[in-house]
């Protein structure tokens, strides 16, 4: 078996994620990617089977870098309610930073995930559930489900950043997305943290 080359498969993954900000998922084929790098359609299946394993790769790729920055930022909290408002005001700024690429993970890439990547898919869920667990251990946490809290939570919030990142919120809000989207975090925080002080991040 051809010994893979990580440059090569770090410059494929860079080349489909570009076509992915260009172009519809399903307008894509192996072939495109192979010529944006400039090798053999062949060439890019030993990296990779077939383009939903591409895609896959790059989204876990985007979800662990977001991951890793929740982590560096919480590393410096010790406040168990700060923490949730951290992760979910990173995960805000990484979307508004990053709006085509927040759109095509959360909004247009059909995901066929194995039991393998499950866990890498699903690391931000991963994290919540551990943010929220860590709250009911000091006793903050009013809800009785976890899992389920921490689903809505990250689909809730989503939900709040794409309205503003495609301009389907009250206009009014289209160029204050910070404050649109830190109002549902004090929302949350009040409701399953008992948290009554509202943010005063602009």
């Amino acid at each position: 078996m051809r010994p893979q080359n990580k440059e090569l498969e770090h410059q494929i993954l860079n080349a489909a994620l570009e076509l992915l900000t260009e172009k519809e998922p399903v307008e894509i084929g192996m072939r495109d990617v192979a010529k944006k790098c400039g090798i053999s359609a062949t060439a890019i299946y030993h990296y990779y089977k077939d383009k939903n394993q591409l895609f896959m790769k790059i989204s876990i790729t985007c979800l662990s870098e977001l991951s890793e920055r929740m982590k560096d930022r919480l590393s410096k909290i010790s406040e168990c309610r700060q923490k949730v408002r951290t992760a979910l005001e990173v995960y805000r700024d990484w979307c508004f930073e990053k709006p085509k690429i927040a759109i095509l993970l959360f909004s247009k890439l059909e995901e066929d995930i194995g039991d393998e990547d499950i866990m890498n898919f699903y690391v931000c869920n991963r994290l919540g559930e551990m943010l929220l667990a860590e709250c009911q251990d000091q006793n903050c946490y009013s809800g009785n489900d976890i899992h389920l809290d921490t689903g809505i939570v990250i689909s809730g919030m989503w939900g709040c950043i794409e309205s503003i990142i495609t301009k389907r919120a009250d206009p009014t809000y289209w160029n204050e997305g910070i404050s649109f989207t830190n109002r549902f975090i004090d929302l949350i925080m009040n409701s399953i943290l008992g948290e009554k002080n509202e943010s005063t991040s602009s």
